[in-house]
């Protein structure tokens, strides 16, 4: 299990991250029973990611981690799950153009036969999200019709209990089955801080800017909606928001 949040601000905006060393645990940020955690975001049209620190750097940890970073579209998670906390298995993922970040269980062996060499080769680590993000982007570039696309990927895992964030660095698409996911409008009026342990992002940009929000979690004193089970949430460059029902096609994404 893990906890996700994702935003598209109006216009490129700076986040402050923030992880701080908690004594006794080797200096390294953590919440209790979090196995590794990152924050993504787009350096012009490319991903650019940070994440938990690798095994053999924890005892160098010593002191707060920070970081500056600049863009549109945002994306943080922590995971929380048994083994040791590494690079390869912390969230998001991210191939070319295009980053993810994903709660829920899918079975990874059974859609890894399924990838094709380039996607398969790819593959960093050992999570059943880094696979299902592949599975996606593979389906995409069949068909370039990015809901279609979606559609397509997840008939053969929508019955099972998942929530994701997937971004192309102008869009960001989310869905959920049985686990909450949640939406929320920020209206530009004062700086916003959120998320909390084990990172703390913060923005003084977002007095001045509009945003949307989506996360597995309610915070920052928003007022957050859920996201429909089973329904495609996607949020614009313009941040219009839309609840796509998979069985419908969508003409509206480029």
């Amino acid at each position: 299990m893990g906890r996700l949040l994702g935003l598209v601000a109006q216009q490129p905006i700076s986040v402050h991250v923030k992880a701080d060393p908690v004594p006794g645990e080797n200096g390294l940020p953590h919440s209790p029973g979090a196995s590794g955690w990152g924050v993504g975001w787009y350096d012009g049209a490319r991903p650019a990611v940070v994440k938990y620190p690798n095994p053999e750097d924890r005892s160098k940890v010593s002191q707060t981690l920070e970081y500056r970073c600049h863009s549109r579209v945002f994306i943080a998670h922590a995971r929380h799950e048994n083994g040791i906390p590494s690079l390869e298995n912390s969230h998001p993922f991210h191939y070319r153009n295009w980053m993810f970040a994903h709660c829920g269980t899918v079975d990874r062996a059974e859609l890894a036969e399924l990838l094709e060499h380039a996607h398969r080769t790819s593959l960093m680590g050992e999570t059943d999200s880094e696979v299902l993000f592949h599975w996606i982007l593979q389906k995409i570039k069949k068909t370039r019709d990015i809901v279609d696309s979606i559609r397509d990927a997840l008939r053969p895992v929508a019955s099972q209990s998942m929530q994701f964030v997937l971004s192309n660095g102008r869009w960001i698409f989310a869905y959920r089955t049985e686990q909450p996911l949640y939406c929320a409008d920020w209206n530009a009026s004062h700086s916003w801080v959120g998320w909390g342990s084990p990172i703390r992002l913060e923005s003084a940009d977002l007095a001045n800017v509009r945003g949307v929000f989506v996360g597995s979690e309610t915070c920052g004193g928003m007022n957050w909606e859920p996201i429909p089970a089973g329904r495609l949430f996607a949020i614009s460059p313009r941040l219009d928001r839309y609840e796509i029902e998979l069985e419908k096609a969508a003409d509206f994404v480029h």
